[in-house]
């Protein structure tokens, strides 16, 4: 049986590997982790953290995807994250 009462945060990445061009949204208590995470995580095509080679800008999440339910209904923090083609 699963059970999401201990659940901290959803993270989305259904359109994980389409392209090249770091896209991420979040709920606004995770922005800053998803800033950090990005200094740790390498660009394949560059070899510099993804902070480097990306914009910096994370967006607010709408509604329409996976996480909806997650962060609309269960209250549950949300991060969305794609690679799309750039």
């Amino acid at each position: 049986r699963t059970t999401l009462k201990d659940a901290i945060a959803y993270l989305n990445v259904d359109v994980g590997v389409s392209g090249t061009q770091l896209m991420a949204a979040a709920s606004p208590t995770l922005s800053r982790a998803v800033l950090r995470a990005t200094t740790k995580v390498q660009d394949p095509l560059s070899d510099k953290p993804l902070s480097e080679t990306w914009s910096r800008k994370v967006g607010t999440l709408g509604s329409g995807s996976d996480y909806t339910v997650f962060l609309d209904h269960l209250g549950i923090p949300s991060v969305d994250l794609s690679f799309s083609p750039g």
